[in-house]
């Protein structure tokens, strides 16, 4: 593994090398996913007569000829919506796209601003940047967007597209909102201390 902050005391390089370890782990399977959904999005394009949506009993679920499966639960929408078998492409597009729109891209921009903060600290004497404060307040950005509006387009592009009736119910997510703010308020902290950094470098 790259040592990232070969000038820091022991304990501290530990830390952020396995932040940036994991996030790098997290960023590759975020990226394959998007890439398997893409190739099954547009091969099922091509070829929507192969489509065949299967009933598991708990779940549909559609296999790509490489590999792997789009799956929806019963449990996201109320079981009227289960009674028959969707159209394959109406599923494969409007399901496979709207959960990686609305799940897989808002936490892999997360992951790319969370790698920006260690690559820039990683260069500087002091975790207190710039560059730090925007990636937080963008990461909280990601948060609320997804906290508030989320789940609503999730489910309602789902509903509408797959079965045919618009359905939303509870579709604030109040955990995300929750990172949200304490991500924002971070970034006010981490601006404040930008402010007496810059003092105290320009008192030095």
């Amino acid at each position: 593994m790259k040592v990232l902050f070969a000038e820091k005391d022991s304990n501290t390089v530990s830390h952020y090398n396995w932040a940036y370890f994991f996030s790098c782990i997290l960023l590759i399977g975020l990226c394959l996913s998007l890439i398997w959904t893409g190739a099954v999005v547009i091969y099922f394009g091509m070829h929507p007569e192969e489509i065949q949506v299967a009933d598991t009993g708990s779940a549909f679920q559609v296999t790509a000829p490489w590999g792997g499966v789009m799956r929806m639960d019963y449990l996201e929408f109320p079981g009227r919506f289960y009674q028959e078998l969707p159209d394959g492409f109406a599923f494969v597009l409007g399901f496979g796209l709207t959960a990686t729109l609305t799940r897989t891209v808002p936490y892999l921009l997360i992951i790319c601003f969370l790698m920006r903060i260690l690559r820039s600290i990683a260069k500087a004497h002091t975790p207190f940047l710039p560059e730090a404060v925007d990636s937080i307040r963008y990461m909280g950005y990601c948060f609320l967007v997804m906290g508030l509006l989320g789940k609503l387009v999730y489910q309602a592009v789902v509903s509408l597209t797959v079965f045919g009736e618009m359905f939303f119910d509870n579709p604030v997510q109040w955990k995300e909102v929750f990172f949200a703010v304490l991500l924002l308020l971070l970034a006010d902290i981490y601006k404040r201390g930008c402010a007496l950094q810059q003092e105290s470098d320009e008192t030095l």
